[in-house]
């Protein structure tokens, strides 16, 4: 709004039109950068994101800094990042469900019972039910 105020010879100036460029890149990166900040993206999703951009950086050192974010030029692939971000949420949602599953299988006990002193399965067919429900719900 206060651009638009300005002398039109300003506009026209070559360092005029650079910070505005930087400025206009920076309001776009501002989002891509909230969503990196999730700690469902793993090693394996800064790598896409380092070959998508063309950038090489290692996220778990002290010199990850705002300033790398930024020379990874986020504003030019926004919807590949989305689409990067979003993979990484819903793997976080099944590496969930998956570890809530293994957790409860863990504690389930076969249905056992006697046959001359001998230990045989018994009916499983709410194991059965039960694991189809954790597949359908995965």
């Amino acid at each position: 709004t206060q651009i638009n105020e300005l002398n039109d010879d300003i506009k026209e100036l070559n360092t005029f039109q650079k910070v505005y460029e930087h400025i206009a890149s920076f309001e776009d990166a501002l989002p891509l950068i909230q969503s990196l900040k999730t700690d469902a993206l793993r090693d394996r999703h800064w790598n896409q994101l380092m070959e998508l951009t063309s950038t090489s950086f290692d996220v778990h050192s002290a010199s990850f800094t705002l300033g790398k974010l930024f020379d990874m030029k986020l504003h030019r692939y926004g919807k590949k990042i989305a689409s990067i971000t979003y993979a990484a949420e819903q793997e976080r949602k099944i590496e969930r469900k998956l570890a809530a599953i293994k957790t409860a299988w863990n504690k389930k006990l076969l249905p056992l019972y006697q046959y001359k002193g001998v230990p045989i399965l018994s009916d499983t067919s709410e194991m059965e039910t039960d694991l189809e429900d954790d597949v359908l719900n995965l």
